[in-house]
């Protein structure tokens, strides 16, 4: 059987296709505050489908500003730099 953990995975997946986009601030803020590595990097992901959402600018920017930040574990940092350029080199 699947845990709920499988089940929140696939939930998060989902956004790569049915993202509300006005929705997107209010994730962005919770990417950056979750402090679940795992949940950041599938949030990540899933957002950097999003090329030509009204906030590719603003996902691009917050995943850059991920990438840089030491305080966060390597894989979510190398996560936030793919999303930041499978975004900004559109």
């Amino acid at each position: 059987s699947r845990g709920l953990g499988d089940v929140y995975k696939r939930q998060i997946r989902a956004l790569r296709n049915t993202l509300p986009h006005h929705k997107v601030p209010e994730l962005l803020v919770y990417l950056q505050d979750c402090g679940d590595g795992n949940t950041q990097i599938l949030l990540l992901e899933a957002l950097g489908w999003h090329t030509v959402s009204c906030h590719a600018a603003d996902i691009a920017a917050t995943a850059l500003k991920m990438s840089e930040d030491a305080s966060l574990p390597n894989t979510v940092r190398q996560e936030a730099l793919k999303t930041y350029r499978r975004i900004h080199e559109k």
